[in-house]
């Protein structure tokens, strides 16, 4: 993939603009069982079979892990299976991988009422179907947490967890685990998401502590190669990390990484605008775009990100704004990053995990059915190149020039099919301070003058704006300094 251009696609509070998404399937249930159902995670097989495990949380405080699996795109479900075997201690967090035989190996913690008794528990299918009744505890060593399974290339299975915020792992070759093996850094937080690259090498994305509070991390990225050997750490980020992170490659195996950040403060340190970041490295160094930043007391939370067929990224996230919660789908198109609404609720969706395969996107997720219960659900979108797809956004192009404004500056944009517009400029606190409503419009090219005015006329301090241009249920943006 050609390195990114730097662009701000800011989603901000619009209105009545936004209405459902382009072509994803109507949600699809999982988790057909009652109670409160958390962490999802999937994975699909090369005979096209998707497996799921999740947390059930059940009365009592008591809790198991389930599996079940879908052989026609997530249609039905198979009668969930509980993997952890226990009725009285709480698991949580599991993953699951497949290797080329189709067995499928699964890790989650155990034992998370007691903290100091945490540990990491495996199990695993074999390819009739079968789970072993044996379930091995990977971590001799207490209390663990965060455990996280990849699998490489060669079906080398490594398990990976956080004890004294260090790295442990163990791995699974040919039937053994072998370990535990410490990785060479200190002060790890969080989940350690990865990727495998075509060199089977493991690429990851994590949280390290940098200040006295826990809550002062920031995004750090670390490799692991297929010689067991461990890079230097790189900071990819001064401000702090908040929330969890997701890393994939694109088809030249470089890492793109999304994750949240805080990216504005008041003069007291308080968070002020918290953003997503989708961070590459383009083959020579890391290149950055903010791809998202909601100010007041909006969130963005559970970012996942996939590469699909034709080597085009998709981002899918959870954003809070205006007191309702909007699953946002974000597309690069056009040489700008585009975002459309796929379901908005009031309480939230939670532990996105996005897949590309054999020609689709596959987003798993959980969210409220009642005030108490959450259920794991599925949707599809079929991946089609940007140039044919029949899902075509409305803005072809947007500059803003000259930029900075000294005068006067031309907001030029075009439309490939009509739609309803409407423009609006931002201050970096998130006010709206300059409307346009140039309504209904056809296809083709349009510009406006701005001198730097705001709504009464009056210019505008010196800073940094944002010219938002919202056609229908999309919206890109561009950075403007005003001098």
């Amino acid at each position: 993939m050609k390195p990114l251009k730097i662009i701000i696609a800011m989603i901000l509070l619009w209105g009545n603009t936004l209405i459902n998404a382009q072509n994803w399937s109507e949600p699809r249930i999982v988790s057909a069982i009652s109670y409160d159902h958390i962490n999802p995670d999937f994975y699909i097989d090369s005979n096209h079979v998707i497996h799921s495990v999740w947390t059930r949380c059940l009365p009592s405080n008591y809790r198991n892990i389930c599996y079940s699996k879908s052989s026609d795109d997530g249609y039905t479900w198979s009668m969930p299976e509980h993997l952890s075997q226990n009725n009285l201690l709480l698991p949580g967090n599991p993953h699951i991988v497949g290797d080329v035989q189709n067995r499928l190996h699964v890790t989650y913690d155990f034992n998370l009422e007691v903290p100091e008794n945490r540990v990491v528990r495996y199990t695993s299918c074999n390819a009739n179907g079968i789970w072993n009744q044996s379930i091995t505890t990977l971590s001799e060593e207490k209390p663990t947490y965060n455990s996280s399974i990849y699998i490489d290339h060669n079906d080398k299975i490594y398990c990976f967890w956080l004890r004294s915020n260090e790295i442990q792992y163990k791995i699974l070759e040919n039937g053994m685990w072998n370990g535990p093996f410490t990785a060479p850094y200190s002060g790890i937080k969080g989940v350690n998401k990865a990727v495998v690259d075509p060199n089977n090498n493991l690429l990851f994305t994590n949280a390290k502590q940098v200040g006295a509070d826990v809550l002062d991390s920031v995004s750090v990225y670390y490799t692991l190669n297929a010689n067991g050997e461990w890079s230097e750490m790189t900071q990819l980020s001064d401000k702090k990390q908040f929330g969890a992170s997701d890393i994939t490659i694109d088809a030249e195996g470089n890492p793109h990484i999304i994750r949240g950040e805080i990216t504005k403060t008041n003069t007291l340190g308080n968070a002020t605008h918290e953003g997503s970041i989708h961070q590459y490295y383009n083959g020579s160094t890391w290149e950055q775009d903010l791809l998202t930043e909601i100010p007041n007391m909006g969130q963005v939370f559970y970012s996942a990100i996939a590469f699909d067929k034709y080597n085009q990224p998709h981002i899918v996230q959870t954003e809070e704004r205006d007191g309702s919660h909007f699953h946002m789908h974000y597309q690069f198109i056009n040489g700008l990053w585009v975002g459309v609404e796929i379901s908005e609720n009031n309480r939230g969706f939670f532990y996105n995990r996005l897949i590309s395969h054999h020609g689709y996107l596959y987003l798993e997720y959980s969210e409220y059915v009642n005030a108490l219960h959450r259920k794991v659900k599925l949707r599809t979108l079929e991946e089609k190149p940007i140039a044919t797809t029949t899902y075509k956004a409305p803005i072809t192009s947007l500059t803003v020039a000259p930029n900075p404004l000294e005068i006067q500056s031309i907001i030029d944009y075009s439309l490939q099919h009509a739609s309803n517009v409407i423009i609006k400029a931002y201050n970096i606190n998130g006010d709206c301070v300059k409307i346009w409503n140039p309504g209904q419009q056809s296809t083709g090219s349009y510009q406006l003058t701005w001198n730097g005015s705001d709504h009464n006329g009056n210019r505008l301090p010196k800073g940094i704006y944002i010219i938002s241009l919202h056609a229908g249920k999309y919206v890109t943006s561009k950075k403007i300094v005003v001098n």
